[in-house]
């Protein structure tokens, strides 16, 4: 559990920052020096950090340590997104990996939106009231992970295992999905968007895009090839859903991703 020990203090705020990137896709070659506290304000990611894979949402909070990573972290969104990020370091022990915690709670929105105008605000007596803040957010933080439905969550693993190991089934089967929870599907979709971040569908769309960028990347099939390996009843179909998520076609991507990653 992130910010378990409730004695923790923060030794330094290095910077608060609201971030609302141009690109959908990023690449950081660096292990950063401070811990990462990120607030989603908006848009949905994957992220890839020290072979660690998390999809991160709307309302969601991200924590990366420091000093941590195989300098491959990657951010690859779904849409135009926005957050907030607070760089912090303290000399108590926090995870050694990285973290999702579904917020979808105003509160912390409200939080994340002042400590930045204040820190951006520079008025006398801003980083005692951004300390103040930052400690209000890690109660948050950790008030959220303890009372959230972890035993409700558990009944998802049978329909997580199926998803895992049929995703790419061009005639998925949806019923047995969530069937295999022993839950209604309202009850069911709303487990997993507080898990995900998105509903059922749009998840699975974007395991089997995930899917074709690494096809895409090995240079090895056709487009028509990985259209049908990953899922889609026909290449048309499925170049329309790629170009919509990834904002480039697959005939495109290999040389997109390679140009962006410089």
């Amino acid at each position: 559990m992130l910010f378990e020990n409730e004695q923790l203090n923060i030794s330094r705020l290095y910077t608060i920052m609201y971030y609302k990137p141009d690109k959908l896709y990023h690449k950081y070659l660096w292990k950063p020096p401070y811990y990462e506290l990120t607030y989603y304000s908006k848009g949905d990611s994957t992220i890839t950090f020290n072979g660690k894979t998390l999809h991160i949402g709307t309302g969601d909070i991200l924590f990366l340590p420091k000093f941590i990573g195989d300098e491959n972290y990657i951010v690859d969104a779904n849409s135009k997104f926005s957050l907030y990020n607070i760089y912090f370091d303290t000399e108590a022990e926090l995870p050694q990996e990285a973290i999702v915690i579904p917020a979808k709670n105003e509160n912390i929105k409200h939080l994340f939106d002042k400590i930045h105008n204040i820190w951006v605000g520079q008025q006398p007596g801003y980083y005692f009231k951004c300390m103040q803040l930052a400690y209000e957010i890690f109660a948050a933080v950790r008030h959220m992970q303890i009372y959230s439905p972890k035993e409700k969550l558990l009944q998802l693993a049978a329909s997580e295992d199926y998803m895992a190991n049929h995703y790419c089934d061009v005639d998925f089967d949806y019923e047995t999905f969530v069937s295999l929870s022993g839950l209604s599907y309202s009850y069911f979709k709303k487990l997993f968007i507080s898990k995900y971040g998105v509903p059922p569908v749009k998840h699975i769309t974007r395991m089997k895009i995930n899917r074709a960028c690494e096809l895409l990347q090995s240079e090895k099939f056709t487009i028509s090839e990985i259209a049908h390996s990953c899922g889609f009843e026909n290449i048309y179909y499925f170049s329309n859903v790629f170009k919509k998520l990834m904002g480039v076609s697959p005939k495109n991507y290999s040389s997109y991703v390679g140009k962006d990653s410089d």
